[in-house]
């Protein structure tokens, strides 16, 4: 699975990727010293908005979601749009002030943070992936592992809140939702309880026994609900050219044996399956180099030719408006857009998808 603006241009969007699901924290403060004298205090910053605004971190804990097109983006709920959108499919993760969980449909309120500033917008829930909000288990039946038997519950995906799902509207049982998991070469379907999907969730990573892995798994190891039955998860095979020789993943053996299956668990940081899996598709661990996953940089270029300085704490308005929805969170050339020499001058800011023009009161 993904980013013109303060000091260079827009760093290129990255490829589609679905990691990380917890957000980098922003380094508001690279160019000063935080201290009280650099928090903003004007009065016209609204309530709900002071600790988004604060430039000192906050153990606040704190929602997110995850933009998955570029869509557009407002200052206001329904208001004209700041940006646009053209479509495009992005992955990267924000934070939710207002989830408007209520909405019909919901346009939530999220934070944009760039190299130099925060803005907080509004985007349509159209524009936001469906994840699961809290640790969820993901089974092969639609009565999720009820049905009478010796395997019953024994075998599902874990998700980690955040972990990106694709979603059917309905099924024929209430409140079970069927699902698609698509992590790294990890690729499964089931079904989840409802109330565990939907777009604003607390981010963490799925927590496993610190036991060491006893079994390499082939390239197209499949997981099944019970020995030979339905397919819960498949590893698929990696794409040329993006595998190392002698990469292997590693599972580790949690249960009996049955049919010449075993019971196991392939263990991740946002998926985990547990399946049964035939005795064929893996062999006993051996020391080797462990699995390397891929890695995105972003990159950076130079500004425009007419550039504004902002300073650090400086609010960013909607033009037009006396609402302050940004601020600069370190200080930073920004192009101009219009007349430089004013006290309010309208600069070019990076706003999640796409660049938008922002009032400054200097």
């Amino acid at each position: 699975m993904l980013i013109a603006c303060a000091s260079s241009p827009p760093p290129p969007a990255p490829p589609i990727a679905r990691e990380p699901l917890v957000p980098n924290v922003v380094d508001a403060g690279a160019d000063a010293a935080i201290t009280e004298s650099s928090e903003p205090k004007s009065s016209r910053i609204p309530p709900e908005l002071a600790q988004v605004f604060a430039l000192r971190p906050s153990a606040v804990p704190r929602l997110y979601a995850t933009i998955r097109l570029a869509g557009p983006i407002s200052a206001t709920r329904g208001g004209r749009a700041l940006v646009s959108g053209d479509g495009r499919p992005v992955r990267f993760p924000v934070q939710v002030t207002d989830a408007d969980a209520a909405g019909s449909p919901p346009i939530p309120r999220v934070v944009c943070d760039s190299q130099n500033a925060r803005v907080a917008i509004y985007i349509p829930r159209a524009s936001l992936a469906t994840v699961a909000v809290r640790e969820a288990r993901v089974y092969a039946t639609r009565d999720l592992a009820q049905t009478p038997g010796p395997f019953a519950g024994m075998s599902y995906l874990r998700l980690a809140p955040g972990m990106e799902v694709e979603s059917d509207e309905g099924t024929d049982v209430p409140l079970v939702r069927r699902v698609r998991v698509q992590e790294l070469l990890l690729k499964g379907s089931g079904f989840v309880d409802a109330s565990a999907i939907g777009y604003a969730y607390e981010p963490s990573f799925l927590t496993h026994e610190d036991v060491p892995g006893d079994v390499d798994l082939r390239p197209g190891a499949r997981f099944f609900a019970t020995p030979g039955g339905v397919e819960l998860a498949v590893l698929e095979r990696p794409i040329e050219g993006l595998s190392v020789p002698g990469e292997t993943h590693v599972a580790r053996k949690i249960g009996p044996t049955s049919a010449g299956y075993v019971l196991l668990e392939f263990p991740g940081e946002n998926v985990s399956a547990i399946g049964w899996v035939t005795q064929k598709d893996f062999a006993p661990r051996k020391p080797r180099a462990g699995r390397i996953g891929p890695s995105i940089g972003y990159g950076s270029g130079t500004t425009g030719p007419t550039p504004v300085h902002l300073r650090r704490g400086t609010l960013l308005f909607a033009d037009g408006s006396t609402d302050p929805i940004g601020i600069v969170t370190r200080a930073a050339d920004f192009r101009c857009l219009g007349d430089c020499t004013t006290k309010t001058p309208l600069a070019e800011v990076w706003v999640c998808t796409g660049a938008a023009g922002l009032r400054a009161r200097l």
